[in-house]
C-alpha cells in the first residue's frame, strides 16, 4: 500500500514538474517572448503589466548577479535595486524602439545586452 501512494506522489510531481521545466525553457528562450517583454515595458507604470516587465528585468538582474554573470560585474552596486530596474525597463524600450529588426531576440538577451550598454565596464 506505501509502495502505491509513493508511485503516486512521484508520479503527481513528475506531471507538475517536467511541463514547468519545459515552459520555462522555452519562455527563457523563445525569441517571441521578447514580444510580452516589449508590450508590457510599454505600459504605463501603474499598471499591472508595467509590474510584469519590471519583475521580469527583476528576475534576469538577479539571477546575473548571483550567477556573477561578466554582464553586471558594473553595475553600480550601491545603486538602489528599484532605481536599477526602472532604468533598466526604460532602456529596454528605448533599445527596442532604435533596433526593431532585433526583436527576434529573447527577451533575457535583450535584458542582458541593455545592462551592459547601461554600465558599460571601463576599458
Amino acid at each position: 500500500m506505501k509502495r502505491i501512494i509513493l508511485a503516486a506522489l512521484v508520479g503527481v510531481m513528475l506531471l507538475c514538474v517536467v511541463p514547468s521545466m519545459l515552459f520555462a525553457r522555452n519562455f527563457l528562450t523563445d525569441p517571441a517572448n521578447s514580444y510580452y517583454l516589449i508590450q508590457h515595458c510599454r505600459e504605463p507604470a501603474e499598471t499591472p503589466m508595467n509590474g510584469w516587465c519590471q519583475g521580469y528585468i527583476s528576475g534576469v538582474l538577479e539571477t546575473l548577479q548571483n550567477l556573477k554573470h561578466e554582464s553586471v560585474k558594473c553595475v553600480p552596486r550601491e545603486l538602489m535595486r528599484l532605481l536599477k530596474i526602472i532604468t533598466i525597463s526604460s532602456k529596454v524600450r528605448t533599445w527596442v524602439e532604435k533596433n526593431k529588426k532585433r526583436r527576434e531576440m529573447s527577451a533575457t538577451s535583450i535584458v542582458t545586452k541593455v545592462i551592459r550598454k547601461t554600465w558599460p565596464c571601463p576599458t
